[in-house]
């Protein structure tokens, strides 16, 4: 554990009126991953980064991770940075079912499992619940809620 940056998020064009992408040299533009350690490298477009605590699928322990939101998926990392190799959790947004917000607490339905996110402060649930709606309601045509 660190200072108090644990519950930074970085956020694209942030700011209450911002309409389009801002561009500041300390934040992550671009992720370059893999889905797979066979699979290509991809290169996406970073709408929102920062230090999140995800509970993990089987044993259900709170770790904490770099969680990284792109127009297309959602993938969560054992370290920051953005150059990556294969995420410990990759969501694709197209999947996603719905989102729910409960305090500092994130819960993301989907088909398979229920990803379960908290954050350090309620304001930064708030910011990552309404990036992450926007991205999915723009890649599957408003079908999460």
């Amino acid at each position: 554990g660190g200072g108090g940056s644990s519950g930074s998020a970085t956020t694209r064009g942030s700011g209450s009126a911002a309409t389009g992408p801002a561009s500041s040299s300390d934040e992550i533009e671009l992720l370059s991953y893999r889905q797979a350690w066979y699979a290509p490298r991809l290169g996406e477009e970073v709408l929102l980064a920062g230090l999140v605590h995800k509970r993990s699928r089987h044993l259900w322990e709170w770790r904490e991770r770099w969680a990284a939101l792109t127009n297309e998926s959602l993938c969560f990392f054992a370290e920051k940075g953005s150059t990556q190799g294969v995420p410990t959790e990759y969501v694709k947004l197209s999947d996603v079912a719905g989102v729910a917000l409960q305090d500092d607490k994130l819960t993301i339905r989907l088909p398979y499992f229920h990803c379960l996110l908290r954050f350090s402060e309620v304001p930064v649930a708030e910011r990552w619940a309404e990036c992450l709606l926007d991205a999915v309601n723009r890649c599957t045509g408003g079908a999460a809620s």
